[in-house]
């Protein structure tokens, strides 16, 4: 078997080129050749380095001489063959130009020659062809050659590096095992061996390709730089050689969080832990014994000692040290005897600001308008979870109760506030509490505004002034009415009269007053007045009013002319108050159709009128004034005078009530207080409806379409305040015609009303209760055409009138609305004005205004 070598050569001037290979086939190539008498190419014996050594390629180098350019001639490329039929060089020639007509021609031996001396020749054949069919002038030559190959050495391929880094005590290299093997394939046996103990090398020996694995152990080696060799030799003598570097580092811990801990957490709250995983960094931790501190009493190690690996758990807490929020920081210090050195982590620790709450922004005692002894509760909370923290309440007065200490954490802890209203102070009163929470060093206060509203609580009679009457006509000389407290719960009360002649009586929550008249002078007015008044600490005393009339004369159906168009009855005297829309008023005694005087208000007009329920107070309305005139009754000076409130509004009606017993006047859609010390009154607010008729309790307010099912007053407002949650519809089959008056029974439970239409029974006053929505319940039996008034005497007997009354003007009932007789008032084809019908104090005598014009007074006895 021969080697063929091609290589390509340039010809001398650039005239030719030559291509040179190696044949590869048996034999060589063939073809024909010329054989000039002087050969075209000459070649220098082989030069061949002294050095050559087994498992390395050599140079071989021949210089090539261009004799003569001419055989190029029109030849391009010249094929150069060189026939190596021992197989001790590589397959490729290198051809290098050295002068104009020279080429140095490398060819290099196989690097897997075994040592040994290697001769013998290679032909060398000049090609026209690539298959070397025909052969140039002087081919085929004869080149010899001669060397030797040395036993050499040979390289260790590693397949990592061979410079370790370790940390003293570390049992091997963290990167493992080297793997080694020979550059070339070797074959026979080879042996390898370490010059220093903690490299090994395995297997020690074998047989063919060179491979092996170098173990470092450097558990027994000091701190510094290491070197050992690895010698790896064949059985030809060749080596192998490979040095392996072990740089020792101090040992030292490691943490799974190299950047130590960070805690951030509400200030009262459980803080979660965290966990740091700490080892040593030489891979051979286990056992090796630890301790760790910490810089600060807040923070606490579980475990503080143990052997490494191991997981030490850091939980903040700042109880022990009481901290405040904020920001604070500390330092875990490790150390271990398998150690030269000491480490430390950081712990960093934020601590926010609790939130301290209260359920109520201010709790409120007492109720809207002050009438209820209740507790009020509010709920404390801490956003610290389950955590639990004392707090405590000062500022409280004496008369305001609460637990002085607790503790409160996010689950929340009621406190419940009470008062006394026996000594807590009246009217409105907001008293700072302050609730204080210690958290660890912080301290949260919530300053919370008690609200306490405490009214005053009164005696309160159905009526504020009582008439009655000693006459030919009849005697009135008794009256029963039931007496309240103001908040409506029982409180023991006494009655006494100031006056010989007449009695007063208690039986359960009724007062009862009797008159002895006889004593009395006739035809004169007679005042008594009866005391309420309660041992219960607190509770206002009421006064009644009674006036008795003794009258020597009958009362008689007889008129006073005139155009009277506003008519108002006194509610204790025989009085009738009417005026013509002028400045004036004439006071008639309703027994005797007498005028008794005239009281006039220089400079003004006069309309709407109206008295106060126990007799004390007349007010009139001067419309072009805006205000309302409060004579007092009754010698009728001017007290004071009410300006209204909304002067863009004239009110038509003018009425008085006494819810809990406090006197307050109604004009159009606004509520005044008017009281001797402040004549001029103030207002009290809008009552969303405006007033024609009043309950005698002052708790229900009836306008000509809307009611009051239910108002109350209190002091605990500015002044004073009226409340009234909500208005109804009258409800009283009115559909027919608009309202035209309206009355309340005496009890208050019925509400009575005139329409212009009548009522769903036909044309006379219906009957609704008014405390059920003003749910119609039927209609007075007497009636006729368009009923314009209705009215309750204080007897309780109900009246009804109309506009276009024939035979009738008006009808009486009892107060179970049967009827039980009518009245003529008015003259023929006259009517009765609307809502200016009235009834003497007593309750015998009618007198109403008429389109006569006139003031009809008609008595209807008892």
């Amino acid at each position: 078997m021969t080697r063929n070598v091609r290589g390509p050569l340039s010809a001398a001037l650039g005239s030719a080129l030559l291509a040179s290979a190696l044949l590869a086939a048996c034999g060589g190539g063939g073809g024909d050749s010329d054989s000039p008498a002087r050969p075209a190419v000459t070649l220098s014996p082989i030069s061949a380095p002294s050095d050559m050594t087994s498992g390395t390629s050599s140079a071989l180098t021949v210089t090539v001489t261009v004799n003569d350019t001419s055989v190029f001639n029109g030849q391009t490329t010249i094929y150069t063959y060189v026939v190596d039929d021992k197989a001790v060089i590589e397959s490729t020639v290198d051809l290098t130009p050295a002068t104009a007509t020279t080429y140095v021609a490398t060819l290099r031996t196989r690097r897997d020659l075994n040592p040994g001396r290697y001769t013998g020749t290679f032909q060398v054949r000049l090609c026209k062809d690539a298959a070397c069919n025909a052969q140039l002038p002087g081919s085929p030559m004869t080149l010899p050659y001669d060397f030797v190959i040395n036993p050499g050495s040979f390289a260790v391929v590693v397949d990592r590096s061979t410079d370790v880094t370790v940390h003293q005590g570390a049992k091997a290299a963290p990167q493992g095992d080297i793997g080694v093997s020979g550059m070339l394939p070797l074959s026979g046996p080879w042996s390898a061996t370490t010059d220093k103990a903690w490299l090994r090398v395995s297997p020690a020996a074998g047989t063919g390709p060179f491979s092996a694995t170098l173990s470092v152990d450097p558990s027994a080696l000091p701190i510094g730089s290491h070197s050992a060799l690895l010698t790896a030799k064949t059985a030809d003598g060749r080596i192998g050689l490979r040095t392996v570097t072990v740089q020792v580092l101090p040992a030292a811990f490691v943490f799974s969080a190299a950047n130590g801990a960070a805690f951030t957490a509400i200030n009262g709250a459980v803080i979660p832990p965290q966990a740091i995983q700490i080892d040593l960094n030489n891979g051979s931790g286990a056992g090796s014994y630890w301790q760790a501190a910490s810089s600060e009493n807040w923070l606490r190690l579980s475990p503080a000692t143990g052997n490494a690996p191991a997981i030490v758990t850091l939980t903040p807490d700042p109880g022990p040290g009481r901290l405040a929020s904020g920001d604070y920081t500390a330092r875990v210090d490790f150390s271990s005897p398998a150690l030269a050195a000491s480490a430390s982590i950081p712990v960093t620790l934020k601590l926010v600001p609790a939130t301290f709450k209260s359920s109520q922004s201010s709790p409120l005692l007492g109720g809207i308008i002050g009438h209820f002894n209740n507790t009020s509760t509010t709920t404390l909370s801490l956003n610290t979870g389950l955590s639990r923290w004392p707090f405590t309440i000062t500022g409280l007065p004496s008369w305001l109760s609460a637990p002085a200490s607790g503790q409160v954490s996010s689950t929340g802890t009621d406190v419940t506030f009470s008062f006394n209203p026996e000594t807590a102070p009246l009217g409105t009163t907001s008293t700072g509490v302050q609730i204080t929470a210690q958290v660890n060093g912080d301290t949260h206060t919530i300053t919370l505004p008690v609200v306490v509203k405490n009214d005053e609580r009164r005696l309160v009679p159905q009526r504020a002034g009582i008439g009655l009457a000693s006459t030919p006509l009849g005697q009135v000389l008794s009256r029963t009415i039931r007496v309240a407290p103001s908040f409506g719960d029982a409180v023991p009360w006494t009655a006494s009269s100031d006056a010989a002649w007449l009695s007063a009586s208690q039986v359960g929550d009724q007062l009862t007053v009797t008159a002895d008249p006889a004593a009395l002078p006739s035809d004169a007015i007679s005042y008594a007045n009866v005391t309420l008044s309660s041992t219960t600490p607190r509770i206002v005393p009421a006064t009644v009013r009674i006036a008795l009339w003794k009258g020597t004369t009958a009362a008689t159906a007889q008129s006073i002319s005139g155009a009277y168009k506003r008519v108002v009855a006194d509610p204790i005297r025989p009085w009738i108050y009417a005026n013509k829309q002028g400045d004036s008023i004439d006071v008639i005694n309703a027994h005797t159709g007498v005028i008794v005087t005239t009281v006039t208000i220089p400079q003004t007009s006069l309309d709407a009128m109206a008295v106060s329920p126990d007799g004390g107070r007349l007010y009139v309305q001067e419309p072009v004034n805006k205000r309302f005139a409060v004579l007092r009754l009754p010698d009728f000076s001017v007290l004071g005078r009410v300006p209204q409130r909304r002067v863009d509004e004239v009110p038509t009606q003018l009425t008085v009530g006494r819810p809990a017993g406090v006197e307050v006047l109604y004009a159009g859609r606004d509520a005044y207080r008017v009281t001797d010390a402040e004549p001029n009154g103030f207002a009290l607010g809008a009552i969303n409806t405006e007033p024609v008729a009043v309950s005698l309790d002052g708790y229900h307010l009836a306008g000509l379409g809307t009611t009051v099912p239910w108002l109350e007053y209190s002091i605990v407002g500015n002044g004073g305040m009226l409340f009234a949650p909500s208005t109804g519809g009258l409800g009283v089959g009115a559909a027919s015609g608009s309202v035209q008056d309206v009355a309340y029974s005496l009890d208050g439970t019925l509400l009575y009303s005139a329409s212009s239409g009548g009522s769903f029974g036909g044309y006379r006053c219906a009957i609704s209760q008014n405390r059920d929505a003003g749910v119609y319940a039927g209609d007075l039996a007497g009636g006729s055409a368009y009923p314009n008034n209705v009215e309750v005497g204080s007897n309780g007997r109900v009246i009804c009138g109309v506009t276009a009354g024939t035979t009738f003007d008006f009808w009486v009932h009892n107060d179970a609305g049967a009827l039980l007789q009518g009245y003529k008032a008015a003259g023929a084809s006259r009517s009765l004005l609307a809502r200016q019908l009235v009834i003497s104090a007593d309750g015998g005598v009618v007198v109403a205004a008429t389109d006569d014009p006139k003031l009809a007074i008609v008595p209807i006895g008892y």
